[in-house]
């Protein structure tokens, strides 16, 4: 495989977690980054123009690429975009893979979960019962009909096969350090760093399960802490040893080419590349991924994020340098557009605002240039909105609440499913209501560093434990404190289920259920904004709509698919447009960019 860069530059990690500090250290590490972009960026930009213009910097050399033949380009090279790429390869196909930055896009900055069931290898070591039928029964209740039935049962009937290939044609760990699965039984957002497998979505929650038999699916790469780095890292070797699969990294797709014989065929795309020798400004946009894509974290206000987009702008405006490059084929799988705020307000406006989630290269850029082309947008208005009460604990045993202190569903459900019941019906404001039975037991969970949870788990409880919540000596005090004028009924319905074993109103699963009855009584603040110690992450998940068999894009005029344009990951309405659960978006961007590599081997 030839690169357009000398080496790998070592994964990051999650870029959603900027590490631990005090209030002081974060903001110096803002400021830091407001003075890398107001002073130092401009300065490297400036010198290298002076230098090139004076004689003392040589003219960039011809990219590598420059002037080679390809079968199929593909736009963006995480793993959606990596997948595609590796198939069409295999096949014989030549494949020129670009993307933007330096590579991993939102994959390597996740937790590295990929859902996969059906019977996996990993299913069958752990004892976990499941088959295709019984995971397509759950995923299309999950997905509600945004993709056609037949698409959903591919994505089930195929995922045993498709783990096997990831781990043995792309080599991803999904075995512990001893070479043997670890299943985590414990309901959880994001299992210990011990685990291999675990129930990672509504499985176990009514009403899926009375929809299929709940079954852990929920696979991770070993590792320590957030492992997406260690999965595209084991793509990232993968795409390396091919020699089909040329990369060229810090090249930017801006323009699909049309034929001009047919309004709905794309024939190639138009590339913009940075100099790939002149390593010290293809090291300022490393840095401007970096950091726009983790500030959001800490600066709430976007305005880190903000610069760094246009300071990426500014550096291909000075440096890029464009190609035409043709190909009977071109696969995009650049992202989602959380990270383009005014997308967001524009189409899906009760989630402007949150905390993008994911990476700096989530804007858009992919889904408005197929726009453009002519094809046909979808789902734009779906997003996933964070907000995960579990763990601690405990935390499933209190009472979910408007705003108005009324119960809106069972606690035992994904935090994203919760957050949606929130938004859509509830203005993103409510409560989450325990007893200090509830909190005496978070708080031992979140202060022992052996307690199994992630250390950002662990602080964000304590966050809610001890800043982020209300506190009274009765239900009718804490009514009165938050305003929540429902609330006491809302307790004194849920006590009563509890004390029957039964929970009438939503059926949450037994083992969380347990009556409210030990002074004093908390509120934790659920609201989606405005929450200093509990941001709601967010990332978008509709896009360009496909055709089901090939992931071809379809026409905005005709309705028909495309031809020569693919669309993948994010980029497209796929099996996790319609709600998320952990790991189904890198399980459908592993799908759906195979199904575009198989679609353009066949050409």
């Amino acid at each position: 495989m030839l690169r357009s860069t000398a080496t790998l530059r070592p994964s990051p990690t999650a870029g959603v977690r900027m590490g631990g500090g005090t209030p002081a250290d974060l903001a110096r590490r803002v400021q830091q980054w407001r003075e890398y972009l107001s002073d130092v960026v401009p300065k490297r930009v400036a010198d290298a123009k002076r230098e090139f213009a004076t004689g003392a910097r040589a003219a960039p050399a011809d990219e590598p690429w420059w002037g080679q033949e390809f079968d199929v380009v593909v736009v963006g090279f995480g793993a959606a975009g990596a997948s595609a790429a590796l198939d069409a390869a295999d096949a014989g196909k030549r494949v020129l893979l670009v993307d933007r930055f330096d590579g991993g896009g939102s994959t390597r900055r996740s937790g590295g979960i990929y859902y996969a069931g059906g019977g996996t290898r990993a299913q069958r070591e752990a004892g976990v019962h499941d088959t295709p039928d019984n995971m397509f029964r759950y995923v299309r209740r999950e997905n509600g009909g945004v993709v056609d039935d037949e698409t959903v049962w591919r994505f089930c009937e195929a995922s045993p096969a498709t783990f096997e290939w990831m781990e043995t044609r792309v080599g991803v760990p999904f075995k512990s350090e001893q070479g043997r699965t670890v299943y985590y039984k414990t309901k959880t957002s994001y299992p210990p760093s011990s685990a291999t497998l675990y129930q990672s979505g509504n499985e176990a929650a009514y009403p899926f399960s009375r929809t299929a038999l709940p079954a852990a699916r929920g696979n991770r790469p070993s590792g320590d802490y957030l492992t997406g780095n260690v999965l595209f890292a084991a793509f990232e070797r993968a795409v390396e040893a091919n020699p089909r699969i040329t990369v060229a990294l810090h090249t930017a797709a801006r323009e699909l080419v049309k034929d001009a014989a047919d309004a709905d065929a794309v024939v190639g795309v138009v590339l913009e590349s940075l100099p790939s020798a002149w390593t010290d400004v293809t090291a300022v946009n490393v840095m401007l991924h970096d950091i726009g894509s983790g500030s959001t974290m800490l600066d709430s206000t976007g305005g880190v994020m903000r610069a760094c987009l246009a300071r990426e702008v500014e550096l291909f405006a000075a440096f890029g340098r464009a190609r035409e490059v043709r190909a009977r084929a071109v696969v995009v799988a650049a992202g989602g557009f959380f990270y383009n705020q005014d997308m967001v307000k524009r189409y899906a406006p009760r989630y402007h605002g949150y905390m993008p989630l994911g990476n700096l290269g989530d804007d858009g850029a992919g889904i408005t240039m197929c726009e453009r082309a002519g094809a046909e947008l979808a789902c734009m208005d779906r997003c996933s909105a964070w907000k995960f009460i579990n763990p601690p604990y405990s935390f499933v045993r209190g009472v979910l609440t408007n705003a108005a202190g009324e119960r809106v569903g069972n606690e035992d459900v994904y935090g994203a499913t919760f957050a949606d019941f929130l938004i859509q019906e509830h203005d993103g404001k409510g409560f989450l209501v325990i007893d200090q039975k509830a909190w005496d037991e978070a708080n031992r969970d979140c202060v022992d560093p052996d307690s199994g949870l992630q250390e950002d788990q662990r602080m964000q409880g304590l966050a809610n434990l001890y800043k982020n919540r209300v506190q009274a000596d009765t239900i009718e005090e804490l009514a009165s404190k938050t305003g929540a004028s429902a609330l006491v009924e809302t307790v004194r319905r849920y006590n009563a289920d509890a004390a029957s074993g039964l929970d009438a109103q939503f059926r949450k699963g037994d083992a969380f259920l347990a009556p409210l009855d030990r002074a004093p009584f908390y509120a934790i603040r659920l609201d989606m904004r405005g929450v200093k110690y509990w941001p709601t992450p967010c990332m978008t998940l509709g896009g360009v709509r496909v055709d089901g068999a090939t992931g071809r894009a379809l026409s905005r005029r005709t309705g028909r698919p495309m031809r020569g344009l693919y669309v993948a990951g994010k980029s497209a309405v796929g099996v996790a447009s319609n709600y998320y659960v952990s790991g189904l978006s890198l399980g459908d961007a592993v799908f759906s960019g195979r199904r575009a590599g198989a679609a353009v081997a066949r050409l």
